[in-house]
């Protein structure tokens, strides 16, 4: 069942891998400033876990949708989450200078560039999710999408955990702010993978709304466990009901229980969930 679930996870990211190189073809040819184009990739094309799109392919097979149908929004999503984390580590944000195992993008190409990739990433996400020719059926879930990434990734959604983050004082931290921050910083953008993986499938309302809740659960789950590898005791530390592995667990089974309500074949996503859980890094 391991083996079968990693051959399917790598299949995914393998053929997600695909259509992102050819996403960043036309940025090659249209005049581009070559360090702006290198600063893009440099991040972008850096590896990483490609969890995002897994969940949002991932969630298009569920409901019998054509995986060519949220490529584009697969490619989006992840240059969005790009763009978030080369930000997230200019000085200005967590001053960070290693990102991956390689320095981060404002230690290579200067604040500069590196702001002004993020920038172009996040603008490359929405021409992309607009600019393919979704089927005549789907014209409406295609702007549904672009609509759903928008929220997600702007002021309602992943830019006020990050405001959040920013200016919430640590020193008096509730756990409900800990968990707010989670909700939007991080768990956001997994809600809008697995929303648009549903949405561009066909699915109705009601799955939808099940497939946000999981999303979100997923997505805190996440992040908490990232915190707890990374023994962030700030954020650790306003768990006092409960330890952040018995919080964690709870969620776990929580996600678990809605996908149980969304039905059909949820044997990867409920895989997933646990492998995403009990990771070591």
């Amino acid at each position: 069942m391991i083996l079968d679930f990693k051959t399917k996870f790598d299949e995914y990211v393998i053929d997600f891998e695909k259509h992102l190189k050819d996403y960043t073809k036309p940025i090659n040819i249209n005049n581009v400033h070559p360090t702006l184009h290198e600063a893009i990739n440099y991040s972008l094309l850096s590896g990483g876990k490609r969890i995002r799109p897994v969940l949002m392919l991932a969630f298009c097979d569920l409901f019998g949708g054509d995986k060519n149908n949220v490529y584009p929004f697969a490619c989006a999503l992840e240059m969005i989450h790009t763009y978030s984390l080369i930000h997230d580590d200019l000085p200005c944000m967590d001053n960070d200078t290693m990102r991956r195992g390689e320095p981060c993008n404002h230690v290579v190409f200067g604040e500069g560039m590196a702001l002004l990739a993020g920038d172009a990433l996040l603008t490359q996400a929405f021409e992309i999710a607009s600019s393919f020719e979704a089927p005549e059926n789907l014209t409406e879930n295609q702007i549904k999408s672009i609509n759903i990434l928008a929220k997600c990734a702007g002021s309602v959604g992943m830019i006020s955990g990050q405001c959040f983050d920013l200016h919430t004082d640590k020193k008096n931290f509730s756990m409900d702010d800990v968990i707010n921050i989670y909700r939007l910083k991080t768990a956001k953008l997994f809600c809008a993978a697995a929303s648009i993986g549903a949405v561009m499938s066909g699915a109705d309302k009601n799955q939808v709304d099940l497939v946000e809740q999981f999303g979100e659960k997923l997505g805190i789950s996440f992040q908490l466990i990232d915190d707890i590898l990374d023994n962030e005791t700030e954020f650790l530390s306003v768990f006092k009901d409960e330890t952040p592995n018995e919080f964690l667990s709870k969620l776990t089974f929580e996600a678990k229980e809605i996908l149980i309500k969304i039905g059909g074949n949820i044997e990867f996503l409920t895989i997933l969930t646990d492998y995403l859980i009990k990771r070591t890094h």
